[in-house]
């Protein structure tokens, strides 16, 4: 089978990295070909030893050097995430090659293989491990609380069209 992942950025060695790249490998291991597809990768920040031998593809990819600054301030943030999510995010789909399945890990890859899906007629499976902040009140607050309510009431038609076109969500959970 033809599995395509998608994650946003492959620049940090973070733990949504770290289970993309494995599940990569293990899905490799049963046979399967993979393909890797990020909108950012830097190959020396992201765990090079997992990535070695595996087909990652990505628009941009960068040096160490070339790493996108962090937005502290709530206006560049606000226009980082706009235009990862309406913009980037759909170039992201257009780079996805032949899959059988996709399956997106976190924002706004997950925007990407609905796109994706929408192409290629393959079905989409998001792996939803993390809350944003604007899905519950007080999950990592980086803006004012107004600001925070009017991106969330403005975000959730988005979301929901986005959510209801996926084949499958699985998330992690605490509950037992």
């Amino acid at each position: 089978m033809k599995i395509g992942l998608l994650l946003f950025e492959l620049t940090a060695s973070g733990g949504e990295q770290r289970q993309i790249l494995r599940l990569a490998q293990g899905l490799g291991r049963l046979g399967h070909a993979v393909s890797v597809y990020a909108y950012r990768y830097s190959p020396g920040n992201c765990f090079p030893e997992l990535a070695a031998g595996l087909d990652v593809r990505a628009l941009h990819v960068l040096e160490e050097a070339q790493l996108p600054a962090v937005r502290r301030h709530a206006a560049g943030m606000l226009g980082v995430a706009a235009r990862r999510y309406f913009l980037e995010s759909r170039l992201l789909a257009r780079s996805v090659g032949e899959a059988d399945v996709l399956n997106a890990h976190g924002r706004p890859a997950h925007r990407a293989a609905v796109f994706a899906k929408q192409n290629r007629g393959v079905p989409a499976v998001w792996s939803c491990n993390d809350l944003v902040g604007w899905e519950q009140a007080g999950h990592r607050p980086r803006v004012a609380p107004s600001i925070h309510r009017a991106i969330a009431r403005a975000m959730k038609p988005w979301e929901q069209r986005i959510v209801r076109q996926m084949d499958s969500i699985a998330v992690l959970t605490g509950a037992m």
